[in-house]
Order: C-alpha cells, then structure tokens, then sequence
C-alpha cells in the first residue's frame, strides 16, 4: 500500500476509536509488525462484563448504605416467627418494619419481639420504628437501636426501655 493512502486509512481508524470511546492502554498502543495473533495468555485474561463498566466521563455514584444483608437476615427471621406479612427497609439512619399482624398475635408483644430481632442487626445510631397493621389501625413503635441493644444487654431495665420507645 502507498504511504498516500495509508494515512487517511489510519487516521479513520483512530477517528473511529475515538468517537467510540475506546481507549487501548498503553503497552498495546505499540504497532506490532506482521499478521501476529495474540498470545494463549491474552486470550486467558478476563475481560470486565459491559454491566461494570461506566461510560467515559461519568462518576459511578457513591456507595450507599443499602442494608441488603440485614434486610434478608431480618425478613428471614420474621418470616420464621410467623410474620410472614412483612416489609423491611433498612436505611443509613433508620430501620422501617411494617408487619400485617396475624391472627393470634398481640400487637404490644409482637412489636417488642420485632424491635428485638432488629437491634441485634442495627447500627446504634439508627432509629427502629415499627407498624403494627391490624384491621382496627395501624399503630407505630419507634426506638432508638442503642436503647434496645442497652436493654438486650442488661444495662435498661424494662421500666426504662418502655420508656424510650414511642407509640403513635
């Protein structure tokens, strides 16, 4: 091929990667001479799912607190005790539980039991409310997670920890 005609060839071809948004890294910018194939270790090397990556000049966004693990571990353990009617969502600063009550279940009790198994997967500094749904209303029992955790470990009496739990 003549040098004339070459240069608008490669120039489209870089035209191309550029406007694609394809960068090659460094080590691979060289020119390699002849029609050499790659080598069984490039072919090897794993390459990041397009699912990962982000397109040129985006920030991925910050990681947030998502709570997914709790979210399981709480719903699992509600769902066993038999409150299977559930919503659990955990966010950076509260815990938000809504429970369909079932038949047979008290709603002071169960909402007790509920804030319980919560603070056992709770930050200290996250606040645990509770909905009680039952046919006659709904009624809400809010708790900072350390006063639970406190009365769980001992150091609240029933007294105080009844105290601090708000009912709406």
């Amino acid at each position: 091929m003549k040098p004339e005609t070459a240069r608008p060839i490669v120039f489209l071809a870089l035209a191309i990667v550029f406007l694609a948004g394809c960068t090659a890294p460094a080590a691979e910018q060289t020119p390699q001479s002849g029609d050499s194939q790659p080598s069984p270790e490039e072919l090897a090397t794993p390459t990041q799912p397009p699912s990962q990556t982000t397109p040129r000049g985006t920030k991925q966004p910050e990681a947030e607190y998502a709570g997914l693990a709790e979210n399981a571990a709480l719903y699992e353990s509600l769902a066993e005790a038999g409150l299977e009617n559930s919503l659990v969502d955990f966010q950076n600063d509260i815990v938000l539980i809504a429970i369909e009550l079932p038949e047979n279940y008290e709603k002071e009790p169960t909402a007790y039991f509920v804030i319980g198994l919560t603070s056992a997967v709770a930050q200290p500094s996250q606040m645990i409310a509770v909905e009680i749904i039952t046919p006659q209303g709904n009624t809400k029992y809010s708790v900072l997670a350390s006063k639970a955790q406190q009365y769980a470990g001992g150091q609240l009496s029933e007294e105080q920890f009844k105290s601090s739990v708000q009912i709406n």
